[in-house]
């Protein structure tokens, strides 16, 4: 019993001492390192499809990184288990002109077309979505999407089923290993 005891606890302390430990001033700095791989982008046919994966903490720290223990806290609790991505499509073709071609499919239809799966086995549909309006002043269209599951997350994999472009099922994966690397804030 002893020895089991000593083993989870030598355990624990080795998957602990993976992580980045970092004060809240330094976490928006280190999350942007592509050692985290959170942007995720697949080429088909001169279209890129990125997606983004925003941790809550950088979402909390982005919008000030001054923010006290408590304020962070309360703000944590608010947005807790949500799961916050920007998906970009990008084409060297004129995409400004495919997009006015479809503006609804592009502004509200298209949403149907995005899911995320937890843990290899739940199935999420998106909570909030939102075509971020630049007017065609980018070469690319970006939608801000959020899901809240209702069970722990470990891992998951952002799903975009593709109609448009001729690609069909686009999948991203975010392991549970490469989540768990994330850096740490320590008050």
């Amino acid at each position: 019993m002893v020895k089991n005891s000593l083993t989870y606890l030598i355990l624990l302390i080795l998957i602990a001492s993976c992580q980045t430990k970092v004060d809240s001033l330094q976490y928006l700095g280190e999350i942007q390192k592509s050692d985290y791989d959170l942007t995720k982008s697949k080429e088909f046919n001169s279209n890129t499809f990125k997606v983004t994966y925003e941790p809550i903490e950088k979402r909390i720290l982005s919008r000030n990184a001054n923010i006290t223990e408590k304020e962070y806290h309360d703000l944590s609790k608010e947005l807790d288990n949500e799961l916050f991505f920007k998906f970009q499509i990008a084409s060297e073709n004129n995409l400004n002109q495919l997009i006015t071609g479809q503006i609804d499919y592009f502004s509200h239809f298209i949403k149907n077309r995005f899911a995320l799966i937890i843990n290899e086995k739940d199935t999420v549909q998106p909570e909030l979505f939102q075509l971020e309006h630049t007017y065609g002043l980018t070469p690319y269209i970006t939608y801000l999407i959020s899901f809240n599951p209702e069970s722990e997350v470990n891992s998951f994999s952002f799903y975009y089923d593709d109609e448009v472009f001729g690609v069909g099922l686009l999948k991203y994966h975010y392991s549970e290993s490469q989540l768990s690397k994330l850096p740490v804030i320590s008050w």
